[in-house]
């Protein structure tokens, strides 16, 4: 049996049996939805790190980025490298970005950095990660929505 619930298809993963009960297990399978579906009313972390400081007024100059449509610019940067899982949960207020981004710079193998750059950008700018990374010196970890 499949169950249709508001776009979201459940069919039956396995039946167990309890006491005089069955019990059946479904699993669920949600539309996906791309960046551009979700870009009105939402706003989105963009993730770049690096070893160079930065002058932190120039950054979105440097970036080619206006500053009407960012909503938060957040730049660290320490002398000496430091563990990027804890700069992370450390200097991202949103735990729940910050644990995205812990799994995405981990998948990526990159475990110091000097510096951090998280962009909180309005969902409908476009954003160029590798190119700003470039002008940047620094590498694009990604994007990230806002919770």
């Amino acid at each position: 049996m499949t169950l249709n619930m508001n776009r979201i298809t459940l069919r039956p993963l396995e039946g167990i049996t309890v006491g005089d009960k069955e019990i059946n297990f479904y699993i669920g399978k949600l539309p996906a939805a791309a960046d551009e579906d979700l870009s009105d009313g939402f706003s989105f972390h963009h993730l770049w790190v690096g070893e160079s400081k930065l002058d932190k007024k120039n950054i979105l100059r440097q970036a080619g980025i206006d500053k009407d449509n960012v909503v938060k610019l957040n730049y660290y940067h320490t002398a000496k490298s430091d563990n990027l899982d804890k700069i992370l949960i450390l200097q991202v207020k949103d735990y729940n970005v910050a644990e995205k981004m812990i799994l995405k710079v981990d998948e990526m193998k990159i475990l110091i950095a000097n510096s951090m750059l998280d962009l909180l950008v309005k969902g409908s700018l476009k954003i160029e990660g590798e190119s700003i990374a470039d002008a940047l010196g620094m590498k694009y970890i990604g994007k990230f929505a806002s919770s």
